[in-house]
């Protein structure tokens, strides 16, 4: 039988891909096996992955809530047919039971270990590309569903933001949209009429040959050239920087006051959408299909608006789907847990049987951030604003805070030796007696500089799998306050860059509102919030998704347990009927 890696590099999905990334994905690819009629996959619980048949034959069939079996549904698949592209991209649901029919085995690619090989070989994705034939067929590549899902990636145009709203490797964005250019018109409107009206007013109206009026002309033209100028350019700036994205796991919403120069970032979980209304309220409203949608939510950011927008239609119909599939996930994963739960309790064999093949080890140095496997890690690890080691990600203040910090006292020094040259140049004292007496001063700049520096650098943000730190610690070990809230208090968490040298600079403050005695957490001063925002966030779905199936651990091994009471008392015939029986 071929490896795995020669098996992947033969199947029409992968064909493209090179030797190293086809040994990076024979890695994460998991062999099973499964015997006749065993149960690979149950209709409704959570698909995480891809599955291919490698061997052996299995049978896909669909229930509908009556009980019926959906024959149009049903499927058969045999050696290298494969189903579950799209759970590469995205987790969803089983749409049928999947059992097997003859002994075999197939390879499973679980979607999240997918997501984290495309990160480390970026063009891979484009490998992936379906890729058709003079006749229509396929025949290299994703399905075309699945093609879809991939393209909504933000590793697929190789960027990890819009904008300043930051994306998760695995985020798909369903939606993304300015205000629209209606609105952009309707402000522009009279400034470029301006532009265009008062010039020419001033050219035929000041025109009457003196020297005075011409003067007075030129510096009416001038003027209101770069008055009207100058606000048609603001005004466009400011619908520029004004952006709402919607993925599948977050709403974010991206205000940009051009009047102050402040940035502001919200971001809401979709699982947190209440309700979403739509409102057109004037006549150009509705002529044009602009209007407003209000997003009620269960953060502290209450109600987010997405206002002027072209289609506020569709931005319903979205955030409509993707609550629903929040809603069907959940079931999906409740369901899932009590199965394990079952299984677990009555040490049931599982359908499918991993094959453990010790030449195919994983190999950990394959799947290292690009950043680790460079030699300059170790390096940057101890002067990057922001380091992951161990699961725990410090960020520390942005380095024109540095600057700032440093500034006074490297001016101080050089002020001491310019000093110290003009004293010995002009008059001519030995240059040993000024270096003595310039000794202490020049020690005290460089230990007043020392401070600073370590001042800034011993304080630090620190975001790990339970908590959110503020550490605020003193040069030399002459005291230390710390502010940590755990995840699970945090209520909502913004992003905001308030000012022109923040908004130049890239750095500012994230806001990290919490129910516990610390009311807010503050990572002020800090590079690319809106980074910070989006590492807290992803800290934040996997810390839900663990306290969800840890707190509903002991409520299924409760339901299990009375499960296994009511089959023993149900064999030994103590339980009664409880409906009476039916004469015929």
């Amino acid at each position: 039988m071929t490896t795995k890696f020669e098996f992947l590099a033969e199947h029409t999905i992968f064909t493209g891909l090179d030797d190293a990334e086809l040994l990076a994905l024979s890695q994460i690819a998991q062999e099973c096996e499964f015997e006749d009629g065993s149960v690979i996959a149950y209709q409704r619980d959570v698909a995480d992955g891809l599955v291919i048949i490698r061997s052996g034959r299995l049978h896909a069939q669909e229930v509908d809530q009556y009980g019926r079996v959906r024959e149009a549904n049903t499927r058969e698949f045999a050696e290298m047919d494969y189903f579950g592209t799209e759970w590469l991209f995205e987790i969803g649901t089983q749409p049928a039971t999947v059992t097997g029919t003859h002994d075999g085995r197939v390879i499973i690619i679980n979607g999240e270990d997918f997501r984290r090989f495309l990160i480390n070989y970026p063009d891979a994705i484009h490998k992936l590309e379906p890729l058709i034939d003079e006749e229509g067929v396929q025949y290299r590549g994703l399905p075309e569903d699945a093609w879809e899902r991939a393209e909504k990636l933000p590793l697929k145009e190789k960027r990890d933001r819009i904008g300043d709203i930051r994306l998760l490797p695995d985020e798909l964005v369903e939606y993304y949209s300015r205000r629209s250019s209606i609105v952009l018109i309707t402000s522009l409107l009279w400034p470029i009429m301006g532009l265009i009206l008062v010039p020419m007013l001033a050219y035929f109206l000041m025109s009457n040959g003196t020297t005075a009026a011409a003067v007075l002309q030129a510096a009416v033209i001038a003027l209101s050239i770069a008055f009207f100028g100058f606000i048609t350019i603001f005004r466009l700036v400011d619908w520029r920087n004004d952006y709402f994205v919607i993925t599948n796991k977050h709403i974010s919403h991206r205000e940009f006051e051009l009047r102050s120069f402040r940035t502001r970032v919200n971001k809401v979980p979709v699982s947190q959408v209440q309700s979403v209304t739509v409102e057109r309220p004037t006549l150009t409203a509705n002529l044009f299909n602009i209007g407003t949608v209000r997003i009620t939510t269960a953060s502290v950011v209450g109600t987010i608006r997405f206002d002027g927008i072209d289609n506020p239609q569709e931005v319903e119909e979205i955030l409509d789907d993707l609550r629903h599939r929040v809603q069907t996930m959940d079931a999906a994963v409740a369901q899932t847990y009590m199965r394990d739960s079952v299984e677990r309790h009555f040490q049931l064999d599982p359908g499918i049987k991993p094959i453990i093949d010790e030449d195919e080890l994983l190999d950990e140095d394959l799947f290292l951030p690009a950043e680790q496997r460079s030699s300059f890690f170790i390096f940057s690890r101890w002067f990057n604003w922001r380091v992951e080691e161990a699961g725990v990600i410090t960020y520390r203040r942005n380095y024109f805070i540095l600057f700032w910090e440093i500034l006074l006292p490297i001016l101080a020094l050089l002020l001491i030796l310019m000093i110290g040259g003009l004293v010995q140049r002009y008059f001519h004292v030995d240059g040993l007696l000024i270096l003595g007496v310039m000794t202490p001063f020049i020690l005290l700049t460089l230990f007043w500089l020392v401070w600073r520096y370590e001042d800034w650098h011993n304080d630090m943000f620190q975001l790990t799998t339970l908590d959110v730190i503020d550490i605020d610690r003193k040069p030399f070990g002459f005291g230390e306050s710390r502010k940590q809230a755990p995840l699970s208090n945090i209520q909502n968490v913004t992003a905001e860059r308030p000012g022109f040298f923040a908004t130049i600079f890239d750095y500012g403050n994230v806001h990290i509102e919490t129910a516990g005695a610390e009311a807010e957490i503050v990572f002020d001063r800090i590079p690319r919030p809106s980074q910070v925002l989006t590492d807290i966030f992803h800290r934040l779905d996997e810390n839900r998704q663990s306290e969800r199936r840890r707190d509903g651990e002991t409520r299924r091994e409760e339901y299990v347990v009375l499960l296994d009471v009511y089959k023993q008392e149900l064999e030994r015939g103590r339980i009664p009927r409880r409906t009476p029986e039916i004469d015929d």
